[in-house]
């Protein structure tokens, strides 16, 4: 049978922080803020349905099921989701055991960094800013220049990065994860052994990252139908720039417009 996950605004359903102690017992952690609820989709839908694995997530309206991007041989589950909701969450792999995911792409500010580049171990700041995790179920490349092929590519490079979680190798990574009683039988559950391996770290984690996504917005039920879900002058613009273009308000060559100069972000 399959697991239903259903998605608010934001979230899908799995986002507080509680991390293992060190004896495999739950602990306390850094919990995801809650979620307002969001406005309904008009009558009709236009929600799409997600299936992967074992699970099968309703997406926001917006959100199309045909644009996503999940692996082949990383299908979602809801095993590798929970553990991965878990590393996530995880400072014990971190040199100093005070950096994890969430430090940089923070639940709290839109799974992203409010500030110009984020700060890691040792109070080291990065020369580029975290980007957010929302949708990036939507997209294969991963880091501003997409030197990532995808996020289980990107979720080994902050590990050993001496200016983020300052691993000396994946190796230390993995066996911290080995040392902590609570993880193996975690692993055993989401990949049928034990056998604690970088590679596997990484799928859960993408495997969570997956999970968090947002649409529904007002741009969203003003297109699935609602034409009250955005004020006048909105509404009038898009009304305008999806017209098609007649002779009256076609522009004359010799008053073309100028075209406007811009600069592209350097990250």
């Amino acid at each position: 049978m399959r697991s239903v996950v259903r998605v608010a605004m934001v979230i899908v359903g799995l986002t507080s922080g509680v991390v293992l102690g060190a004896e495999g017992r739950p602990g306390d952690g850094q919990a995801a803020p809650a979620q307002q609820p969001a406005p309904d989709a008009p009558s009709g839908g236009g929600r799409q349905t997600l299936k992967s694995g074992d699970v099968v997530i309703e997406l926001p309206l917006g959100l199309q099921a045909d644009a996503v991007y999940i692996p082949e041989d990383n299908p979602l589950s809801k095993a590798k989701i929970e553990l991965g909701r878990l590393l996530y969450f995880e400072t014990r792999i971190s040199k100093d055991k005070t950096i994890s995911c969430a430090s940089c792409h923070n639940p709290w500010h839109g799974f992203a960094e409010p500030r110009a580049t984020s700060q890691g171990v040792g109070g080291l700041f990065g020369k580029r800013n975290s980007p957010t995790v929302i949708n990036r179920l939507f997209s294969k490349e991963q880091f501003w220049d997409g030197r990532a092929a995808d996020l289980e590519a990107q979720a080994h490079g902050p590990l050993t990065n001496p200016i983020e979680m300052a691993m000396p190798t994946h190796d230390e990574v993995v066996k911290r994860l080995s040392e902590i009683k609570g993880y193996p039988p975690l692993f055993e559950k989401a990949f049928g052994s034990k056998d604690v391996t970088m590679a596997r770290a990484a799928q859960a984690i993408a495997s969570y990252e997956r999970t968090v996504v947002s649409g529904n917005s007002g741009f969203d039920r003003y297109q699935a139908g609602q034409k009250d879900a955005l004020s006048p002058r909105p509404s009038a613009a898009w009304r305008c720039s999806t017209a098609k273009p007649t002779a009256s308000r076609a522009t004359p060559a010799s008053t073309s417009p100028t075209r406007a100069t811009t600069t592209s972000a350097s990250a």
